[in-house]
């Protein structure tokens, strides 16, 4: 029941919408298959996919790299890991808004990072005004926002790992790279699938850091899918355009979770 409120009815309502012209009422006016031809045809869609797929590749690269380093550090059994992670965990208990607005702080045009580097004479560089560079800094503002939910499973993992069995592998004259090859990474297999497969899900669905930072800009640089999606329907009033790129969105999702569980059964 409770599944039925929450997931199938929103997605039955967007996919209905999705067939129909929708006035700012609400009024609902059949359309046939015209939003999903718009969308073929739409080259701010077609942005927002190429802008998506580098911040959803880069993201999610960055996000596990970062946390996979994290986990590695946090297990080995030295002093002050308790501190490092509350450190790390910060992140996870600040809102979007909060995040946006530090990072707009740091890569502005007149930033700190830009006066950190301009202290040593090298010309500003505009982090976030550029097109050619505006989805990077999001990208980097996203790994340091994520990468420790990606260092909790992770550390999960390894804790998993009985100390037995580094062990009796040192004791038949195992190093510490065949160690980590042929133990530690086999027995993570379902916990990085875990994390890929939730951070890609959370990071394509995500535009709140951006919409703080950029609302998109500029000229469209940053505007992912989701943020797409929320400027037709809540800034445009297009409904049923704006359901229609949410249905391509769920379908993403859909193939995602599909083809990380295949990853996982091999």
């Amino acid at each position: 029941m409770i599944y039925t409120v929450i997931v199938v009815i929103p997605v039955g309502w967007a996919i209905y919408l999705s067939f129909n012209h929708v006035s700012l009422n609400l009024h609902a006016t059949f359309a046939g298959f015209y939003n999903y031809v718009q969308l073929a045809r739409d080259p701010l869609f077609s942005n927002a996919l190429r802008a998506s797929a580098i911040f959803v590749g880069g993201s999610v690269a960055g996000q596990f790299l970062f946390g996979f380093l994290m986990a590695l550090l946090l297990n080995e059994r030295v002093r002050g890991t308790e501190v490092f992670r509350t450190a790390f965990m910060i992140t996870m208990a600040l809102s979007d808004a909060v995040v946006g607005y530090a990072w707009y702080i740091i890569l502005n045009d007149r930033g700190i990072l830009n006066d950190m580097i301009g202290a040593v004479n090298i010309q500003p560089v505009s982090w976030i005004s550029s097109p050619s560079l505006a989805i990077a800094g999001m990208t980097v503002a996203n790994i340091w926002f994520g990468g420790a939910f990606a260092m909790i499973i992770l550390e999960t993992g390894l804790k998993s790992i009985s100390s037995d069995v580094y062990e009796a592998a040192s004791v038949d004259g195992a190093s510490r790279v065949q160690r980590f090859r042929s133990i530690t990474l086999p027995i993570l297999k379902p916990f990085v699938a875990t994390c890929l497969t939730t951070i890609t899900i959370l990071t394509f669905n995500y535009f709140g850091l951006i919409l703080v930072m950029t609302r998109g800009g500029p000229l469209h640089a940053t505007e992912v899918v989701p943020l797409y999606m929320w400027n037709l329907a809540f800034e445009f009033g297009d409904f049923g355009y704006g359901s229609a790129v949410g249905v391509f969105a769920i379908l993403v999702n859909i193939v995602a979770i599909s083809l990380y569980r295949l990853l996982l059964r091999r």
